[in-house]
């Protein structure tokens, strides 16, 4: 019977795996589609409320677009904000969904902090994997 259970539990091990890697591996085409490529992906787990910050560096005479969410579907709200170097707001994408995007050209070379934040997930006291993905053309 235990011998059972562990096989059984594998075998959604795997399957949740390959279902989490289907969905990055969806939106890469479909932004492939649109015409851009991919450059990284990145994550973090956070409770309710929790944010996780990344240093990246954008060059000017790229169009990006930074995409937001959690794969666990007990996640309902995530957030995406962009703050220069000296801690102002560039930009934001918070919309009450499990999903954010933002689209931004600069006009010159310059670090950005991307912000994810875990608005809202039940239970509350689990950390749920948050993801970015950052593409450019």
């Amino acid at each position: 019977m235990k011998k059972i259970f562990l096989s059984i539990a594998f075998v959604l091990s795997i399957s949740i795996m390959f279902a989490q890697k289907g969905e990055e591996k969806e939106l890469k085409s479909l932004m492939k589609d649109l015409g851009y490529s991919w450059s990284e992906t990145g994550s973090a787990k956070l409770r309710k409320g929790e944010s996780e910050y990344y240093w990246r560096t954008f060059y000017s005479g790229n169009e990006y677009a930074i995409l937001t969410f959690s794969e666990d579907k007990r996640v309902y709200d995530v957030d995406l904000l962009l703050y220069d170097e000296k801690g102002s707001l560039l930009d934001k994408s918070i919309s009450g969904k499990d999903f954010e995007k933002i689209e931004f050209s600069p006009t010159e070379a310059k670090q950005i902090k991307i912000v994810l934040n875990n608005y809202d997930c039940s239970p509350e006291l689990v950390e749920y994997k948050c993801k970015f993905m950052i593409f450019y053309k």
